[in-house]
């Protein structure tokens, strides 16, 4: 179902006040991307999926924004959105330019630590969680989640659910271009904006 651009902008600006989570450095830091897992690869025209290793060393040479993909093995609707909504050339076109894009594992058993701090595998139920995870996602464990972390790697939003191409390329932009000093709505930003996806009978 297409989310109307109220409910949209809803999910996209519920999350504003959240603390900011610093990823400064990294030692020990384990893969933990759908590449090397094997569950779902990259394509030659979607989303280039990166370690949280690789994208901080990427990092330090020039900063971008980065989209977190938090997705688990069970989930039937983070396999979906890879399979279309990431695996889309435009999507993946415009991410791989402008962002650094790290694929995780939510339930991954590996140890990470950043900054000092090493972040677990949590028991809980017949599943559990991680805890760099929970944290990205403030606790808010449901799949998929897509985080978006600025260019000072502090969380700028978390969007949960299912995102459809149509969807998802209108955030992604809209998220690139923001100017906190000189802010704009996503309503207003939807007014200009001019879908790719959209085909204009001659």
């Amino acid at each position: 179902m297409k989310l109307s651009k109220k409910v949209l902008t809803a999910l996209i600006f519920g999350a504003f006040g959240a603390a900011a989570f610093t990823l400064i450095s990294a030692t020990n830091l384990k893969n933990t991307s759908l590449k090397q897992s094997g569950k779902i690869a990259n394509t030659e025209a979607g989303i280039k999926w990166l370690t949280f290793e690789e994208a901080l060393v990427l990092q330090e040479k020039e900063p971008r924004m980065w989209v977190i993909d938090f997705w688990t093995d069970w989930c039937g609707w983070c396999k979906r959105m890879e399979a279309t909504t990431f695996s889309d050339p435009k999507i993946g076109a415009f991410v791989n330019e402008n962002y650094y894009a790290v694929s995780f594992n939510a339930e991954q058993k590996e140890e990470i630590t950043v900054k000092g701090r090493t972040y677990k595998f949590i028991e809980n139920g017949r599943r559990g969680y991680h805890e760099l995870a929970a944290e990205l996602m403030q606790g808010k464990m449901s799949y998929p989640t897509v985080v978006f972390l600025n260019r000072d790697m502090q969380i700028f939003q978390a969007l949960p659910g299912y995102r459809t191409k149509e969807d998802f390329h209108p955030i992604v932009q809209y998220f690139h271009q923001y100017d906190p000093l000189k802010p704009i709505t996503f309503d207003d930003y939807m007014e200009k904006y001019e879908s790719p996806y959209t085909i204009n009978p001659e």
